[in-house]
């Protein structure tokens, strides 16, 4: 009779694991492979749209990143695959030479076709900053 209570007793044991198992995949989750700028990563959610996953994300990696082929409405569904690229900013400056204007006054003092230099010229200098806005290693938008 004891052997069969151990017995009976396993099999509850075993039972109960297995429910308990079951029950911690209860909630709706699901596989989504995210390729990150060519890097694959496995990740599993509770969340049900590309959206509310992208936010996940936000909060949890400093690189901003952008969902290349799909929505952000779109419901996630088991191992779906994302596609996602960096969203990086540069700032840029470049300095251009600004050449000098000559100007010419008529001065009835002087003969005809003659000229004096009153003041020489000199080339100025400009720096320009510019925003550079990367999607991975491509550039899609310059900001003076």
């Amino acid at each position: 009779m004891k052997k069969h209570l151990r017995v009976f007793a396993i099999v509850v044991s075993i039972l109960a694991i297995g429910c308990g198992t079951a029950s911690a995949y209860d909630k709706n989750t699901q596989s989504v492979l995210l390729d990150m700028d060519g890097v694959p990563r496995m990740v599993t959610t509770d969340k049900t749209t590309v959206g509310e996953l992208m936010g996940d994300l936000a909060e949890n990696v400093e690189t901003e990143y952008i969902v290349t082929n799909a929505e952000e409405s779109d419901v996630l569904e088991d191992n779906m695959e994302l596609t996602l690229t960096s969203v990086t900013e540069k700032t840029v400056s470049t300095t251009k030479t600004v050449p000098y204007e000559t100007v010419e006054r008529t001065n009835n003092n002087l003969k005809s076709g003659e000229s004096r230099v009153v003041q020489e010229g000199v080339n100025g200098t400009a720096t320009v900053i510019n925003k550079e806005i990367y999607h991975g290693t491509e550039l899609v938008e310059t900001v003076s």
